[in-house]
Formats: structure tokens, sequence, C-alpha cells
């Protein structure tokens, strides 16, 4: 697997991931085509690390541009659930995707690991800060399991969330 961003009309970039077969040939038959494209209502959106589950869903994690709207966060931190044929995992977050401000002016993630029992990934980044003080290191548990209302969601310490309340963070000083 591999994610990142890229765009072919030269507008704003979209996240996308690829898959390879074991002897590193593209396999065309995930998502559509090869690729899967992720573009949150024409927005900015980068892929920066992933990892692929036990049961071959993966969870991808970057940023996004959270509006269009002047005043509005530069960049949150993005998560991207794929089932194992490159589709959005519809039961994760919004539509197979969470987006989560962490308090800067540009956040991002930039990894993840499963942790032991796969039910949890945890992904590390960054919330934005103003060039004087320099930016906090942030991480995100997302926690794979079902809730109460049958959807797979990221949680943690209080923290601003994507609307749904599933999703919250907390910074460090680097």
């Amino acid at each position: 697997m591999l994610t990142g961003y890229g765009t072919k009309t030269g507008g704003p970039v979209d996240l996308v991931a690829y898959r390879f077969t074991a002897d590193g040939t593209w396999d065309r038959t995930f998502g559509t085509g090869g690729s899967t494209v992720y573009d949150r209502a024409g927005l900015e959106d980068r892929g920066r690390d992933l990892v692929v589950l036990p049961d071959d869903r993966t969870v991808i994690v970057g940023s996004t541009a959270p509006s269009a709207v002047a005043g509005a966060p530069q960049l949150n931190a993005l998560l991207v659930m794929l089932e194992p044929n490159g589709t959005l995992d519809a039961s994760f977050g919004n539509n197979g995707a969470i987006s989560v401000h962490l308090g800067g002016p540009s956040d991002a993630l930039f990894g993840s690991t499963i942790l032991p029992g796969a039910q949890k990934v945890v992904a590390a980044g960054y919330r934005g800060a103003s060039p004087n003080t320099g930016d906090e290191a942030a991480l995100i548990r997302i926690d794979l399991s079902k809730d109460a209302k049958g959807r797979r969601a990221a949680s943690g310490p209080a923290g601003a969330s994507d609307g749904a309340g599933r999703a919250g963070a907390r910074g460090a000083t680097r």
C-alpha cells in the first residue's frame, strides 16, 4: 500500500492510495482502476502515512482543509478508513473519514501504528502554532471497535472533533 496526494487538474490536491501485489505489480482491482482518491469538498487533502489492519482494512492519516471560509484553520488532521477493496469504510467517522481540529492554524498527522490487540491505532502529528512559539506534538488514539451506534470512531482525551464528538487530541510541546 502507498498513500500520498496529487492533482490531475492543477487545483487543490487530493489524498490518493494505491495497492501493489506481492510481486510489486500495481493492483488495478483496488479502488477505481487501481487507486482510491479522497476529495473532501474540493479542498486540500493529503495522505501522509497508513497502516494495514489484520482484517485488511487500511487507516490513512494526513491532513485536510476544513473549510474555504475566511478565518478558518488552514489544515485539520485527517483520518480515513478504507475497506480491503479500496472503498471508504462508511461505518468509520463521517462516511469513512474524520477531520480533527487540534487547535492550531495548520494541524496534521504524519505517522501511525497499530497497538497490540489490533483494536486501536495511534497517530502522531502536530498542532500548528505561530512562528514564534513553534508547533506542538499531538497524538490521537483511534478506537476500531464499534461504539453503541455501531460506528467505528476515533477517541482520545478532551479535544476538538469532526462535529460528531468522536475524536479528541492532546498536544505536548516538542
